[in-house]
């Protein structure tokens, strides 16, 4: 997941964009997965030193973030997907920590691919 705002320059487009294309690009890769029935799948979406960036940056990336927790939690389920975040979550803020606890405990109960997301690693 490496590299959204150095595609986003080539292509002439707000670091923003590039890194909702990237989200896109990670939810294809997922369907992906159910669909081969892979077992686990990590995506390495965010690393510790990525909290050196602009402040505007990362405020669009964790916007983009609780984007996906709350609007694509019923494609969770019906993938049968078990949805897990890896990483120290302590600098997120409260609203983003509970879209993730939430995500993790309702699809807890799945069986399919194991998705680990390392945030803050």
């Amino acid at each position: 997941m490496d590299g959204n705002s150095r595609w986003s320059k080539i292509h002439e487009l707000s670091t923003e964009e590039g890194h909702a294309r990237g989200a896109e690009v990670a939810r294809n890769i997922i369907k992906y997965a159910v669909s081969i029935k892979l077992e686990e799948l990590t995506l390495y979406a965010f690393s510790y030193e990525n909290w050196s960036r602009p402040s505007g940056e990362i405020q669009s990336i964790i916007a983009l973030l609780n984007h996906y927790i709350t609007n694509f939690i019923d494609e969770f389920m019906q993938h049968n997907i078990v949805v897990k975040f890896l990483g120290d979550l302590n600098m997120l803020d409260d609203i983003t920590k509970s879209n993730i606890s939430q995500i993790m405990n309702f699809t807890s109960i799945n069986t399919g691919l194991k998705l680990n997301i390392a945030f803050s690693y």
